[in-house]
């Protein structure tokens, strides 16, 4: 479930690539779109969007692939304005070579700021390269020395495909890589720069035999303002997401548990679940341990809770179980807690290493330590006593402290 929640977020860049690549092939009579002022600056305005966006939100890598893609659109269209093949041939040939390269060496630094040494230090890297894409094609050995492919790699493999070859083979380095998981970074990022470069890419295909040569500055702004929108989607499901989830257990925070709850019918119940002497736990083996244990709940609960969880803060969570009655909640909620109590929590050892090797070898220096974790659960219906859900929560957190009042590992329903 959770990888097609990934997936599905990438769902609207495929269709808008989709839709693109029919509309350009299947409907000639958009050549003229180019023609338009406002067509032809869209790409500019939409990049601008995205890179005021990425500072805003802290996405430094954002801004400057932005910024990077900027250049590219201004020395792309400059070479359109002037009829000048060669110049477009180069600007083909090092938007190709550097707008790969640099994406991967932005996805591989950490998330460092914009006013930073290291910021600074990045946006240098950004603006050197982005002058070169726009200077060198004005240079004329520059262009003497595409049209020859003796010094450059820049002979296409297809009349289809017009993409310099070593264009191609950063392309088909790059996106693999990025598409690839890095611990302890944002799991969404790489496939939005995967998905941004194809764009690019498509966009710089603009000689290919697949359109009229009359269309090729539609298809570049196109693909190019396909990119800009890409790179806003990011940022936007981006921020959503982090505004909804909570980043250690990965569950919907108490922000989404709110919206939940205006849309509740009737027919439910709420339950407040508590991990039981969660502090005693933090005291003797740590709060890294501690967080352990909160994510081991967390998976429990997207596994076997009969309704929604959230992360209600602390070490309390709630579960919206809709058309449930609240003795089929009981029954479904008491499993629940003997499941999580019969299951032995394993302390990760001192000795053991953060990432799993390749060849592990038994230790015996050190034996793994179980411990149980137990919960206690407080559980309440709408009724006519508790007609909201703001109430009903309130009713169950009242059963939740009468549980840990009476013994703790047990649940109990609001009277």
């Amino acid at each position: 479930p959770d990888n097609m929640k990934t997936w599905t977020t990438w769902v609207p860049p495929v269709g808008l690539f989709c839709f693109l690549l029919l509309l350009l092939v299947l409907a000639p009579g958009t050549q003229h779109w180019s023609q338009s002022q406002a067509f032809a600056n869209m790409p500019y305005i939409l990049l601008a969007v995205a890179i005021l966006l990425g500072a805003a939100f802290s996405q430094s890598r954002i801004t400057y692939i932005g910024i990077l893609l900027l250049s590219v659109v201004f020395a792309a269209n400059r070479a359109f304005s002037q009829g000048i093949q060669q110049r477009g041939a180069a600007v083909v040939l090092l938007a190709a070579i550097y707008v790969p390269m640099l994406t991967a060496i932005f996805r591989h630094l950490h998330e460092a700021g914009i006013f930073t040494s290291k910021g600074f230090g990045r946006a240098l890297l950004v603006v050197s390269s982005a002058f070169m894409i726009v200077i060198l094609p004005e240079l004329e050995f520059f262009r003497l020395g595409t049209s020859t492919s003796k010094l450059f790699l820049i002979d296409s493999t297809h009349s289809l495909l017009q993409i310099p070859g070593l264009g191609l083979a950063a392309f088909c380095i790059v996106v693999p890589v990025l598409m690839l998981k890095r611990e302890h970074d944002n799991q969404r990022l790489g496939p939005a720069m995967a998905f941004t470069l194809l764009f690019v890419f498509a966009g710089l295909n603009f000689r290919s035999n697949m359109w009229p040569s009359n269309q090729a500055h539609t298809v570049f702004l196109c693909f190019s303002s396909g990119a800009a929108l890409v790179l806003i989607w990011y940022m936007l499901e981006n921020s959503w997401h982090e505004a909804y989830t909570d980043e250690l257990t990965e569950l919907p925070t108490r922000r989404s548990m709110k919206q939940h709850f205006s849309r509740l019918d009737q027919t439910y119940t709420i339950a407040v679940l508590d991990i039981d002497h969660f502090k005693a736990i933090n005291d003797k083996y740590g709060h890294a341990t501690g967080d352990q244990v909160l994510r081991f709940i967390a998976a429990h609960l997207r596994d076997d809770e009969p309704g929604k969880a959230y992360r209600y803060g602390g070490e309390e969570f709630v579960i919206v179980a809709e058309r449930c009655s609240l003795d089929e909640a009981i029954v479904e909620l008491d499993g629940l807690r003997q499941r999580i109590a019969d299951r032995k929590f394993m302390l990760r050892s001192r000795s053991r290493p953060r990432r799993k090797p390749k060849t592990p070898t038994p230790s015996t220096s050190e034996l793994h330590e179980a411990i149980t974790v137990t919960v206690s659960i407080g559980i309440a219906e709408c009724s006519d006593t508790h007609p909201t859900p703001t109430e009903v929560l309130a009713a169950a957190d009242k059963a939740l402290y009468r549980a840990k009042e009476e013994g703790r590992n047990c649940i109990r329903a609001a009277r």
